[in-house]
């Protein structure tokens, strides 16, 4: 009987330290999870020197020049008001090129030839004959021209060039003045030349303007917008943002200048190409700096970062 009691004490014994323990289970509040959250990431800066051999533009330019230059007429002459008449040809040498900071020089020697005449008008009437003159022709050696073109390179946000070509000195070396009439016709000449050579830089323009750029960097635009292997580290998506251009410069026959690709870089284990861009981000702005500063997520699998 007494063991018996005892065994019906301990059973209840068990039941009240159950239920005190599930009761004092159930008020317990379960610890708050810690979330960890990374800081959003900084952009990054990548800046690539790139060249560009130009020899087939050059040559193009060289071809779209006229060789000569000519009074309208030639050579027969070209009428300046009642009593004076000229004309004259200037041809010109191979063409020097420069480009500093986006401005491409274009210098040029020439040599040229002028004759007028003069006559004595009334009422708008030649009465007296011409007086003929010249300079350059027959045993004259021809006279001597510097001529310098200038064009600023600007690039639009769809990778087009925009040049804006003009003369911006004409120096005649030797002047042309015609002694029996001692008339100084050189300025005359010089501006008719100047505006011969705006023509053609107008037509330089317009030929460039057709040229589309974005189309021959689409290998660069598909190749930077997939994930680039990096070895045995992974691979690295470059998510640009935008590309930016420094100041173009000519050594050569090669443009140099930087671009800066502003990106929010990925690198991780995963091979897959899941997002493919084709195209390069707008130009905007200008270079400032060079090197890089790169800032990225890493997403990898603990097999790859066990192996690393």
């Amino acid at each position: 009987m007494t063991n018996r009691i005892q065994q019906v004490l301990a059973a209840f014994s068990l039941l009240i330290l159950a239920a005190c323990g599930s009761s004092k289970k159930s008020a317990t509040t379960a610890p708050t999870p810690i979330v960890k959250s990374l800081p959003p990431l900084t952009e990054s800066v990548i800046h690539i020197p790139v060249k560009v051999v130009v020899r087939p533009f050059l040559q193009q330019a060289e071809q779209l020049a006229p060789k000569e230059i000519t009074s309208d007429g030639w050579p027969e002459y070209m009428l300046n008001g009642c009593d004076f008449r000229y004309k004259y040809r200037f041809v010109r040498s191979v063409f020097q090129f420069s480009c500093v900071n986006n401005r491409v020089t274009m210098t040029m020697n020439g040599r040229y030839q002028i004759a007028g005449s003069k006559t004595v008008c009334v009422m708008g009437q030649s009465v007296s004959p011409w007086i003929n003159g010249s300079c350059g022709f027959g045993s004259e050696p021809m006279r001597r021209v510097n001529i310098q073109l200038v064009s600023d390179l600007t690039f639009t946000p769809d990778y087009r060039l925009q040049t804006r070509t003009r003369v911006e000195k004409v120096q005649a070396i030797d002047k042309c003045v015609v002694t029996i009439f001692n008339n100084d016709v050189t300025e005359q000449v010089m501006d008719s030349i100047a505006a011969s050579v705006n023509f053609y830089g107008a037509a330089v323009d317009q030929n460039l303007r057709n040229l589309r750029f974005d189309e021959v960097l689409n290998p660069v635009a598909e190749k930077a917008g997939r994930k680039i292997p990096l070895s045995t580290y992974g691979y690295m998506k470059l998510n640009a943002n935008s590309i930016k251009l420094g100041p173009i410069n000519l050594s050569g026959d090669t443009l140099r200048f930087t671009a800066g690709i502003s990106c929010f870089p990925e690198i991780s284990s995963d091979s897959t190409n899941t997002s493919v861009t084709k195209h390069l981000p707008p130009l905007s702005g200008v270079v400032n700096g060079d090197g890089f500063l790169l800032n990225t997520n890493a997403i990898y699998d603990y097999t790859t970062i066990d192996t690393l």
